[in-house]
């Protein structure tokens, strides 16, 4: 029901009702789903947002997360700890990653609207630190907290004066990844006075960021140099997907964020190159991406190839990318070139509001380790993190485990 002079209106849903402002988020709701009826129904919580009034009426409703309190799988363990969690503090995001980049990314919802969400979020998980911290009394504790990393991918181009993009975003949001920051110290500033001689405190991220301004096609430049080759049916096609693709002569495809395999005998469905000859088409591949130069910038979009041996070891090695492609900082790999689709250009513009990345050369995006007492390791890395918290409580590093404890010298 609308009321335009009060540029708000009300929800009447299940026997609920909702009042909201026009760009006010509501609380959480308790939506119930009929299915078949061998599983009869299913809960789930939303908060919608009220976009307009008048002249039109628009409303958004966030994607449908599982409710803690009455799971319809599993998102807690047990279920009765999401239950007693909601019961204390209220419902809170169950979503994987819980921001809808993708509503911002299409235009469904505009940086204010992406900020309060954001906001909401972080408040959640703010209370819900506080929840568990003031419960905990040994052992290990971890926390995660997803908004430094969500935020910075959406918001870097209101913060960023030098991305191209800079100019649409909204610049009232400008300081918002360094209020995040802000915020994490409060975090940590919780844990500190727990700090004694007995006691360890990492703050650890897996990365860092940068610009993303311009993406680069991977499969476009495969298909342009030879190693991809499109079915008749889509050569003129200005994009394509996987589908599109004629595997009796394709030698090389990108799949992911910075994968790229040969289609090797044997391993893929329709496989042609011959096992003896993929480390001379690696080499060269690699040689020839990171010899790539983009015309509008002067920049190599491609900072290094590694090679797989560099990056993998194990019995699954065999599966993975012969190659992964690390970008210069400012670029990173096109969206639809992600799932193998190939596009028009080779370069272009990043067109989304996920102005920010990491899926680059991991030396030049390096994450952070923050200790509570002397890190003996120079060169230490993530894979050492498993390993040093074991050596802490005084547990064997399992054979299967390849790091080092940061603490031991």
């Amino acid at each position: 029901y609308l009321d335009a002079d009060a540029d708000g209106a009300r929800l009447d849903i299940q026997g609920q009702t909702i009042l909201l402002k026009r760009g006010q988020y509501s609380p959480w709701v308790t939506l119930t789903f009929d299915l078949l009826l061998v599983i009869g129904s299913v809960q789930g919580i939303a908060r919608f947002l009220l976009k307009g009034v008048a002249p039109h009426f628009q409303l958004y409703v966030t994607p449908i997360n599982i409710d803690p309190s009455n799971q319809a799988a599993p998102v807690t363990y047990p279920a009765s700890f999401g239950a007693e969690i909601a019961r204390d503090i209220g419902a809170f995001w169950t979503k994987g990653l819980p921001a809808d980049v993708k509503a911002f990314d299409h235009k469904v919802i505009n940086d204010e609207e992406y900020v309060g969400q954001a906001e909401l979020i972080l408040q959640e998980r703010m209370a819900l630190f506080d929840h568990q911290w003031s419960r905990f009394d040994g052992g290990l504790f971890y926390f995660y907290v997803s908004s430094t990393d969500q935020d910075a991918h959406m918001m870097w181009r209101n913060m960023d004066q030098t991305h191209p993009k800079h100019n649409e975003s909204d610049p009232r949001f400008a300081g918002w990844i360094p209020h995040l920051y802000e915020e994490m110290d409060k975090l940590v500033g919780k844990v500190l006075p727990a700090v004694d001689d007995k006691t360890l405190v990492l703050v650890c991220s897996d990365h860092g960021f940068a610009q993303f301004a311009r993406q680069f096609h991977l499969n476009t430049w495969l298909r342009d140099n030879g190693y991809l080759t499109l079915k008749d049916s889509a050569v003129k096609k200005e994009e394509t997907s996987i589908f599109d693709v004629d595997w009796s002569q394709t030698v090389a495809y990108g799949v992911g964020f910075n994968g790229l395999y040969l289609n090797l005998q044997g391993r893929e469905g329709q496989g042609i190159v011959p096992p003896e000859k993929a480390a001379e088409i690696t080499s060269r591949i690699a040689r020839d991406l990171e010899a790539v130069t983009d015309p509008e910038t002067g920049q190599r979009p491609v900072a290094k190839v590694y090679r797989r041996e560099e990056m993998y070891s194990g019995p699954a090695t065999p599966m993975m990318p012969e190659l992964l492609v690390g970008y210069t900082p400012g670029y990173r790999n096109a969206s639809a070139s992600v799932l193998g689709a190939t596009g028009k250009p080779t370069i272009d513009l990043n067109p989304w509001a996920w102005s920010g990345d990491h899926s680059m050369a991991r030396d030049l995006v390096p994450g952070t380790l923050l200790a509570s007492r002397p890190v003996n390791k120079a060169d230490a890395n993530i894979l050492d993190l498993p390993v040093s918290i074991l050596d802490f409580f005084g547990v064997a590093k399992p054979q299967q485990m390849v790091g080092t404890s940061i603490f031991g010298g």
